[in-house]
């Protein structure tokens, strides 16, 4: 087989520059601060020591650390934790989710957008500072609503359970239901036809 010059000088740059890696490895094993079969931890402590002198890509290769560990490590640490932060430091961000969501979010969906906002705040805290701030999650008005009396009519059953009709347009039935759009509620309203089971109207 016939290797032409310009694939020997490829092969030849590949190979000084494995060589070089190589040499940075070994360095970097050499002045870091623990062993290849060190913690996590301890790791990251020796890589942040030399960051700067080797890349990301020599430094976690000749510690036995995955990159993609690494990076991770890197973004939780801009996380602010929950034993940083003062209940007086929390308090006006809750209260500003909580009027954002017109008074709808409770701890949990408070908490979730605390995490996106970078700060880890558990869900028992989230609580306690908004019964401390007397924030309450103000309850959709059907649920109220459907709490008074509600006067109940009684017919005659004329149907008796025969449900399959033989006729079109004979026996309509109605019923009602609620379904959640987003944060609000809508009642449903159809009429079927027994005979077709095709609903005839609705309404919401």
């Amino acid at each position: 087989m016939i290797i032409d010059g310009a694939s020997k000088l490829k092969n030849f740059r590949h190979s000084k520059e494995h060589l070089r890696k190589t040499e940075y490895m070994l360095e970097v094993i050499r002045k870091a601060s623990c062993c290849v079969n060190a913690t996590i931890d301890q790791k990251m402590l020796a890589i942040k020591e030399l960051e700067g002198q080797y890349s990301v890509h020599v430094l976690c290769e000749a510690l036995n650390l995955p990159r993609g560990t690494y990076y991770n490590r890197k973004r939780r640490e801009n996380t602010v934790t929950s034993y940083v932060l003062d209940d007086e430091i929390i308090k006006p961000i809750i209260k500003q989710i909580f009027f954002v969501s017109k008074k709808r979010f409770g701890r949990k969906p408070i908490q979730y957008k605390l995490s996106e906002l970078g700060y880890r705040v558990s869900e028992k805290r989230v609580c306690r500072l908004m019964k401390e701030m007397g924030l309450e999650v103000e309850k959709p008005i059907y649920l109220a609503e459907h709490k008074k009396a509600i006067p109940r009519y009684y017919f005659k059953n004329h149907l008796n359970q025969k449900f399959e009709q033989g006729t079109p347009n004979k026996v309509w039935v109605s019923d009602i239901t609620y379904v959640k759009v987003g944060m609000q509620y809508f009642y449903v309203c159809v009429v079927l036809d027994l005979f077709s089971r095709i609903a005839i109207s609705y309404g919401i």
